[in-house]
């Protein structure tokens, strides 16, 4: 019995049901890159900071920051979109 709600074995009406790709995985440049621009502006805003740590996967990097105390920041993610400088 069709009650007007879409089923949901089907997407709406011009949506594929798919969610997007995500971009490819980042060079090894580019993750050097990070991990410089990371390490510089740690430099210049937190001197507080004493390690990065720096995990990749796929498009995706992980960013856990240390404090001199030996306390941990709350982990951040960033998503690569295809640039380096983005």
């Amino acid at each position: 019995m069709d009650h007007g709600v879409p089923s949901l074995a089907h997407p709406l009406p011009g949506r594929s049901g798919r969610t997007p790709a995500l971009p490819t995985t980042p060079s090894d440049f580019t993750n050097a890159h990070l991990a410089q621009r990371l390490a510089a502006h740690s430099s210049r805003t937190g001197p507080q900071l004493t390690g990065l740590h720096i995990r990749h996967r796929r498009a995706l990097a992980y960013i856990d920051g240390e404090l001199a105390d030996g306390d941990a920041l709350m982990p951040m993610r960033l998503r690569y979109t295809g640039s380096a400088d983005s």
